[in-house]
């Protein structure tokens, strides 16, 4: 579970456990949404939207993280101004426990964002696309409690934190290149260009 990045009991059951990994490729898509089957790997749907000059509002990270998983979990997100890859959702389709299909939209999409699959078992997903961008990203080991009072998740349109039991945390950023640069800390900190899909 979680392409073998969670750590969490909430993964481990008696019951059944579905494999969605065959359930993949693009159903639809157009400048605004595309509609992906839920077992499709970030990697490939980010992939594919490249050869159209689209891209994700969001930088995941990991190979074998999947659409449906990463909704269902709240996972791979962005900064302040984006949330996480379920917030980009504007739809989905699953499939209850009684073997029924549904397309859920509007309020009752909340329900459903970081779901966990209680309501069911995703099968598509409709995500806003953004156009294909070039970031500048950088890393830098610094104590967590001065990157959170330097404004870290703020400052930058893409963050995450790997923080460790002695207080420092393993910062890494992007932004846009097309936005001023932010000044790197440190010999730490490396800025390389990135593209929306790897890193280049």
């Amino acid at each position: 579970v979680g392409a073998r990045w969670s750590w969490s009991p909430v993964a481990v059951s008696d019951d059944v456990a579905l494999d969605t990994s065959a359930l993949t490729g693009i159903v639809a898509s157009d400048a605004q949404r595309v509609r992906v089957r839920a077992g499709e790997k970030l990697h490939d749907l980010l992939a594919e939207l490249a050869r159209h000059d689209l891209s994700l509002d969001v930088v995941p990270r990991g190979d074998g993280v999947t659409v449906g998983g990463a909704v269902s979990t709240g996972t791979h997100g962005s900064g302040a101004r984006v949330g996480s890859l379920s917030s980009l959702v504007r739809a989905v389709r699953l499939v209850d426990g009684r073997g029924e299909l549904h397309r859920i939209d509007g309020p009752d999409l909340d329900a459903v964002r970081v779901g966990l699959g209680a309501l069911g078992v995703l099968t598509e997903v409709d995500l806003d696309v953004v156009p294909e961008r070039t970031l500048a990203a950088g890393e830098e080991l610094r104590p967590l409690a001065a990157l959170l009072d330097d404004g870290f998740l703020e400052v930058h349109d893409w963050t995450e934190l790997e923080v460790f039991p002695d207080g420092t945390a393993l910062a890494r950023w992007a932004d846009p290149v097309e936005a001023e640069p932010v000044e790197e800390r440190g010999v730490a900190g490396r800025a390389v260009a990135v593209g929306s899909a790897a890193a280049v």
